[in-house]
């Protein structure tokens, strides 16, 4: 049997119709809700989040159909509003061995900062990320995260209104572009 994999979403809103787009980054291929399975045209792509009954406001997907591929998957989740999906908070999984992994080495550089930004609870959707340098290589050198007390002051992203911290990200790499330094400092 699969092991679970969970997407878990915390949103301001109870009794909602929430659902999620699950997409495994290595071929663009959809969770499809009818099996569980991965497909280029899924049948059925929306997967149903449930909210949790002790915790109001957790919305939640907890699959173990089949097993997952090594990689990163991504997910987009909806907030269903006859006839129409609204966006509302996205994020990224990567799994090993048909399991979450949260720094393993064996992840890319790009794997590891998601999760730990998301360990911070910047995964959601009152945050910004501003202020990106790249290297020649395009990867990613330093960042700001900018977190506010609603999703609307983080759409407006005047860097004030609202803004309740930041924190700064910086990423050195070695010569096989392989992370050497991650670090997370919160200013403020």
């Amino acid at each position: 049997m699969a092991n679970i994999k969970k997407i878990i979403l915390d949103w301001s809103e109870y009794s909602i119709s929430a659902v999620v787009i699950v997409r495994r980054e290595s071929d663009n291929y959809l969770l499809d809700a009818t099996d569980g399975t991965f497909k280029a045209t899924p049948s059925n792509k929306y997967n149903a989040l449930t909210e949790n009954a002790t915790i109001p406001g957790r919305y939640e997907l907890s699959e173990n159909s089949v097993t997952w591929n090594d990689g990163k998957y991504t997910s987009i989740i909806y907030k269903y509003a006859n006839p129409s999906y609204i966006p509302i908070g996205s994020g990224a999984l990567f799994i090993k061995n048909d399991t979450e992994v949260i720094l393993d080495d064996n992840i890319s550089s790009t794997a590891k900062e998601a999760t730990l930004l998301r360990g911070l609870g910047l995964m959601m959707e009152n945050h910004v990320e501003d202020d990106i340098v790249r290297n020649g290589a395009n990867l990613k050198t330093s960042s700001k995260f900018y977190l506010y007390d609603s999703k609307t002051n983080a759409n407006t992203h005047d860097k004030a209104t609202g803004l309740i911290g930041t924190y700064s990200v910086a990423v050195t790499y070695d010569g096989s572009n392989n992370v050497t330094l991650f670090k997370v400092v919160r200013d403020t």
